[in-house]
């Protein structure tokens, strides 16, 4: 039994080196196999995908449509938000006689390209002709 484990014990210590043959010479530099290089390659890569993929939900999320809406015409009044003020309360003002507050919010927002309808204090809001409607 003893000579078993011992044997064991030796050819497990044969197959490791010590920290002094490990270590680099100082001068001589691995030269990197290809298959080491396609693997940081890969890597660049995939952290790229991830970087531009985080970047284009950052974009989307924002809810920004990129784009001004058209200058009032003359038919049309614009409205200056005040803090507190919602979207319902100012269509519900600004609307036509009988016309439904629902139908007013959806114009002022189609109208102004608002994707939600949260509003800041400050902002210009163009309040569409209701005559045609």
């Amino acid at each position: 039994m003893f000579g078993v484990s011992a044997m064991m014990y030796v050819s497990e210590c044969r197959g490791y080196r010590s920290i002094l043959e490990r270590r680099p010479v100082a001068g001589k530099r691995k030269p990197a196999r290809y298959g080491d290089v396609f693997a940081i390659m890969r890597y660049a890569a995939a952290v790229l995908i991830l970087v531009l993929v985080g970047a284009g939900f950052m974009t989307v999320g924002t809810g920004a449509t990129g784009r001004e809406p058209a200058a009032p015409s003359p038919s049309e009044s614009v409205v200056i938000v005040s803090a507190g003020e919602t979207l319902w309360e100012i269509a519900a003002a600004h609307k036509a006689e009988g016309m439904d507050t629902r139908r007013a919010v959806y114009e002022i927002r189609k109208r102004n390209g608002l994707e939600g309808s949260a509003l800041r204090a400050g902002q210009r809001l163009i309040i569409p002709d209701w005559s045609d409607r």
